[in-house]
């Protein structure tokens, strides 16, 4: 007896209740009509077939929640949106600080003679320095404050009544603060556990200061837990460099190492997979049980080669164990927005000295105590934390990055990234050397003096960059640090002033605008223009013509000692100068190359 066999034909599309039960409906009168006659509302058939719709509609729903949550573009759950950002690179920072600009003061002793303030004792406050708000909300110094430096106000604050001289001078000095406060956290870790997690109970918690155990080992945070090597900061003792870099880059290995993982809620340090033993072991992997197939086949294929597993016993870093570990970190204060004159005292003055040995307990226990904090503008947060769009948008600009230079773009960008500490680079300016055989690239930098005009970088800057810029350039790329040439210009101009407009009032706008012009300074590379000067002297308002305009270079004891002909320079119609691709030029002092006159 041949049995005919049933082909149905299922609609894939349908997800929703509604076309769900439409089907299923047309499937059991279609397939047993004689079986299933009653489908009206209160039949057991609808009941059934309502049910299976619902189960189906649900399923639906969650197969699509799903896809959706796997995917960054489509993904509306925020905790969800922070894992996909991860990782593609971006770092959530769920914390808004406060951030502005204080004004802080420190008495210093007057050397022997009373006319200035002793070298020797003047203080540099530290980082992470505490001060305190009239609300109670407490603030901490963002970076290192020097006293000593040359643009700083300085006067006489204590006057001997019978010699009349000074005994002390009040110094003025600037440092960025933000709503902040250290914390010290004491966390129990028992027996050892590959990748350990220790939680910190604190969602504050932003920036981890420190991490070390009750033996003194201490452990470092890197980016990923392969990362075995991290750069420090040494301070800079040469006393002809420090200025313009205080700090020093150094390369150091951690076998100690930790990650930091954040969510909205929750901040936890995840450790290495090793432990304690392994470190001492030491052992090293021979490379040609890695690199050759000793067993099984008498020929080889492909073969993945892995430098990190040289060092398998401590590749992704040594875990503590059965230890206390101390967990020194910053918490973010919310609700820190304060008005002027706020900030009146610094609760925990951390401070140094050029040379500490020279300075007696007493002249430091004295400056300690006459720390003197202002704000003289109202500091606040404008920074809300991030949306979920907004994270989506941060996240394919990190993946976008890869963290490596290959662009010139790229070697720019990190280049200005260093740490204002390891050097003081006001421009810089990556090339492309076409002469070179190999993937070489001219970086041409440039730094500022203490009046912020441009100077040479010495060679201590060079070296941390070039330190700083081995983590990330492309290990075929050669990159030579040059210093950029300076040109140092002066612009003279010639106009017409309408009646009845005053031709001083008139040469007086014009030099203004012209020195607001060039109040920013100039990248390398960058042209001068002749148009947009005289298009900036039209605009002024009594202004009928404008005669000519003439840029010269200024030269002298006070300026560059480079030279150029800047008439060669000048392009054919005469709209601007171009200079080599290692060429800045600079306006030093407008009050005195801006040269105007009326005709």
């Amino acid at each position: 007896m041949d049995v005919k066999k049933k082909y149905v034909s299922i609609d894939y599309t349908s997800k929703d209740f509604n076309s769900i039960r439409n089907d299923l409906v047309n499937y059991a009168k279609r397939y047993y009509p004689e079986t299933v006659k009653d489908f009206s509302e209160a039949s057991f058939a609808s009941l059934m077939v309502d049910m299976v719709s619902y189960v189906g509609d649900m399923l639906s729903f969650y197969s699509d929640y799903q896809f959706n949550e796997s995917l960054l573009a489509t993904a509306n759950d925020y905790e969800n949106i922070i894992r996909l950002a991860k990782q593609m690179g971006f770092k959530y920072k769920p914390n808004a600080r406060a951030n502005g600009i204080a004004a802080l003061y420190c008495l210093v002793p007057a050397n022997t003679s009373g006319i200035g303030p002793n070298s020797t004792y003047i203080p540099i406050l530290k980082r992470g320095s505490m001060l305190n708000s009239n609300n109670g909300v407490p603030f901490m110094l963002m970076e290192d404050v020097r006293f000593d430096n040359p643009n700083n106000e300085v006067v006489a604050a204590r006057v001997d009544q019978v010699t009349n001289l000074p005994t002390s001078y009040a110094i003025k000095s600037y440092g960025m603060v933000t709503s902040a406060e250290q914390v010290i956290k004491e966390i129990t870790v028992g027996d050892f556990q590959s990748f350990l997690r220790v939680n910190l109970q604190d969602s504050s918690a932003d920036t981890i200061v420190r991490v070390y155990d009750e033996q003194g080992n201490e452990y470092y945070e890197v980016e990923y837990l392969s990362q075995d090597t991290i750069f420090r900061t040494e301070r800079n003792i040469d006393p002809t460099t420090n200025e313009q870099t205080p700090d020093i880059l150094v390369p150091m290995a951690v076998p100690r190492r930790f990650v930091v993982e954040r969510q909205r809620n929750k901040v936890e340090l995840v450790f290495g997979q090793g432990s304690q033993t392994q470190l001492k072991e030491n052992r090293v992997m021979n490379p040609a049980d890695i690199t050759v197939e000793r067993y099984g086949r008498d020929y080889v294929t492909d073969v993945s080669f892995d430098p990190v597993n040289f060092l398998q016993n401590e590749s992704l870093g040594i875990g503590p164990a059965n230890t206390k570990l101390f967990v020194i970190y910053t918490k973010t204060v919310q609700s820190a927005n304060i008005p002027v004159g706020s900030l009146r005292s610094i609760l925990r003055p951390i401070i140094d000295f050029t040379d500490p040995s020279q300075v007696p307990l007493s002249v430091r226990t004295s400056i300690l105590s006459n720390f003197e904090a202002y704000n003289e503008e109202p500091i606040y947060s404008n920074t809300p934390a991030a949306t979920a769009r907004e994270i989506k948008t941060q996240a394919l600009s990190a993946y976008a990055a890869q963290n490596r230079a290959v662009t010139s773009q790229d070697y720019e960008a990190i280049c200005y990234n260093l740490p204002p500490n390891l050097g003081s680079l006001r421009r810089v300016r990556a090339v492309r050397d076409y002469d070179s055989l190999k993937r070489n690239i001219n970086l041409y930098v440039i730094s500022q003096d203490p009046t912020g005009k441009f100077a040479g970088c010495n060679s201590i800057t060079k070296q941390n960059l070039k330190t700083w810029l081995g983590k990330y350039k492309l290990i075929n790329d050669t990159v030579d640090i040059l210093d950029a040439r300076i040109v140092n210009i002066q612009i003279n101009f010639e106009i017409v002033v309408s009646e009845p407009y005053n031709k001083f009032e008139v040469l007086a706008d014009c030099t203004n605008a012209i020195t607001q012009e060039f109040s920013t300074p100039m990248q390398i590379g960058q042209a001068v223009s002749y148009t947009s000067v005289y298009t900036i002297l039209n605009k002024i308002e009594g202004v009928s013509d404008v005669t000519n305009v003439k840029i010269k270079q200024k030269t002298g004891q006070q300026y560059a000692s480079a030279t150029m002909n800047l008439d060669v320079l000048t392009s054919i119609d005469g709209k601007k100068i171009v200079p080599p691709e290692n060429v800045v030029f600079e306006l030093k002092f407008p009050e005195t190359d801006i040269i105007g006159s009326v005709i």
